[in-house]
């Protein structure tokens, strides 16, 4: 089992988090050439064109056609492949993922130093009419887009978001987004957006995000608490700890199968009120057992 969370892994989050260099060097490359490959391949009879180009706040000047982008710091854009023939290469969809230096800080997360500069680069792109698509992977971040809800306190809020916006129209003066949210140990949703004329797009996020998780699942301990612990909703941490220890447990028993939605989980089953001390407990034993049985095997 690649992922024993249904949608996005907070344990791999958590040390996305809390190793910075991980999620700009790894992670960043990882993910963005999933969606590249998942678009390319959806697009590659139609008019349009996919590119990697600057994140957003990261850009120095302005792209020469032999610029080399680094995937660390990659955003993808789609344009008009006939335009682009006729060198008018300006984007009508760009992907960025946000990252803790962009966004505006957070519960837990400092301000981030490429904020100010994202800000300004965000606005003049949609009113310049591009369409951008933005995913919030960061529970402890503040929304990028106004109007979404602040997670864990404001009502209808989730841990994490991907936004669809569309800059000023005639009909529209303050422009428009939609907002796909989702929680904890829930799938991750297929966002959808136009291009031009009636061509339609879909990125299927859950099959983007889990195909990097066969190379960091090695790089996850699963026998410690989560250091972000505290940036979720209550309910939110009831089900981190009864999907950690439901998995850990079956993992041990050797009867796990191969997808999380075939592990299901019963928050009931477990102490609620005090489910962070029986996690705590859960994971001690484990590593108590794990440390007898390599002492025996020596």
């Amino acid at each position: 089992m690649i992922n024993p969370f249904n949608g996005i892994n907070p344990v791999l989050m958590d040390r996305l988090l809390t190793w910075p260099d991980i999620w700009s060097c790894d992670f960043r490359s990882f993910f963005m050439a999933a969606i590249f490959n998942d678009l390319d391949l959806d697009i590659e009879h139609s008019q349009h064109a996919i590119r990697y180009t600057a994140s957003l706040g990261l850009r120095t000047g302005s792209r020469d056609a032999d610029e080399e982008i680094s995937l660390q710091e990659a955003s993808l854009e789609i344009i008009d492949a006939e335009r682009a023939e006729a060198h008018d290469e300006e984007s009508i969809v760009r992907v960025e993922l946000l990252t803790p230096s962009s966004l505006p800080g957070g519960r837990l997360l400092q301000y981030g130093e490429y904020w100010e500069k994202y800000r300004t680069e965000r606005e003049a792109l949609l009113q310049k009419g591009d369409i951008l698509i933005e995913l919030h992977y960061i529970p402890c971040g503040l929304p990028v887009t106004q109007g979404v809800p602040i997670y864990p306190n404001e009502p209808n809020s989730k841990a994490y978001h991907a936004t669809v916006s569309a800059g000023p129209t005639q009909e529209y003066s303050e422009g428009r987004f939609w907002c796909y949210s989702w929680g904890i140990d829930e799938p991750m949703p297929v966002v959808s957006f136009p291009l031009v004329g009636k061509d339609v797009l879909c990125l299927d996020l859950q099959s983007a995000y889990q195909r990097p998780l066969s190379f960091f699942k090695y790089h996850l301990n699963y026998n410690e608490m989560p250091r972000l612990w505290e940036c979720y909703r209550a309910e939110d941490r009831d089900k981190i700890a009864a999907r950690l220890m439901t998995y850990l447990t079956h993992l041990d028993n050797g009867t796990l199968p191969t997808e999380p939605k075939h592990l299901p989980v019963t928050i009931a089953d477990f102490n609620v009120p005090g489910i962070r001390n029986e996690l705590s407990a859960f994971l001690q034993r484990r590593r108590r057992q794990q440390s007898a049985r390599q002492a025996v095997s020596a």
